[in-house]
């Protein structure tokens, strides 16, 4: 019995060590090259021709990063597209932390979407001023456009627009194509202030960068809290009596909302070292 006991604890102790080390199992290092002049934001990644591109085997998707003293440039492209879930509701967030840790503290998230006329006037009349009768004729002849939208996530996944710091700003454009959706990002080494759009590192540091998409957003479960609120509100204008458990489905029948909460897109994410490239 005492070997048992012996050879028990020993087994209890192994597998101990074992957990352990997968949790201080390192990230991916992924080295940055280093650019001479500022690179175009188009999404095209005959750009990115002769990097080394780095794949995530777990959601197929290659990565590179390029840098100068002043951006980071990032190459994120999906080869699979059973592994884009949500992205076009949920958008794509870069999380980072210049102290080598997998923090959620501090993020970007990058958002296309299709936007109104009116919208769009909204937004350009924010950043320039009032726009003419004739201008506006103009946009509205189109009913719709294509907004890149940035967003700053804290950690309790609360956004807010990006403080705006004169010639410092991150862009992103996704394109699509036969092969694969890829995504360029620019984002400044610079973080100017607390509400800026930066990292806050320096050209030849080394800084942990997490990529995640998918799942459900907060605007997502208020517009599905929403829409559930409204189905209710129907049902008892109807003489219908209304579960709390169930939402009514397309097809009239009611269905529980744990089987929706089931159909619920999935969430990706990982985490890589990137480290700058410096010019010396």
């Amino acid at each position: 019995m005492r070997i048992k006991s012996i050879f028990k604890s020993y087994l209890m102790l192994f597998f101990m060590i074992m957990l352990c080390a997968a949790g201080l199992a390192k990230d991916k290092q992924v080295n940055s090259q280093w650019v001479m002049a500022p690179m175009n934001i188009d999404g095209n990644p005959a750009d990115w021709e002769g990097d080394t591109l780095t794949h995530e085997k777990k959601v197929k998707v290659n990565i590179a990063f390029r840098n100068d003293n002043n951006y980071l440039y990032t190459l994120f492209q999906f080869t699979d597209q059973q592994y884009i879930s949500s992205l076009t509701m949920s958008g794509l967030i870069m999380y980072f932390n210049t102290q080598g840790k997998k923090k959620k503290d501090y993020g970007i998230r990058f958002l296309k979407k299709q936007i109104t006329a009116d919208e769009y006037i909204a937004i350009l009349e924010a950043q320039k001023g009032p726009l003419g009768d004739a201008d506006k004729e103009k946009i509205r002849a189109n009913r719709s456009y294509i907004q890149h939208d940035i967003k700053l996530v804290d950690k309790k996944g609360n956004l807010t627009d990006p403080a705006v710091v004169e010639g410092k700003s991150s862009i992103f454009r996704a394109v699509q194509s036969k092969e694969a959706i890829t995504f360029e990002f620019v984002v400044p080494l610079e973080r100017a202030e607390a509400t800026a759009a930066g990292i806050g590192s320096e050209a030849g540091n080394t800084i942990k960068v997490g990529f995640e998409w998918g799942g459900t957003t907060k605007e997502m479960k208020e517009a599905q809290l929403s829409r559930f609120g409204a189905q209710n509100v129907r049902a008892r204008s109807g003489g219908m009596t209304s579960n709390p458990n169930q939402e009514r489905g397309v097809s009239g029948q009611s269905a529980p909302l744990s089987s929706i909460r089931r159909r619920l897109p999935k969430k990706y994410d990982f985490w890589v070292d990137v480290k700058l490239a410096k010019v010396e």
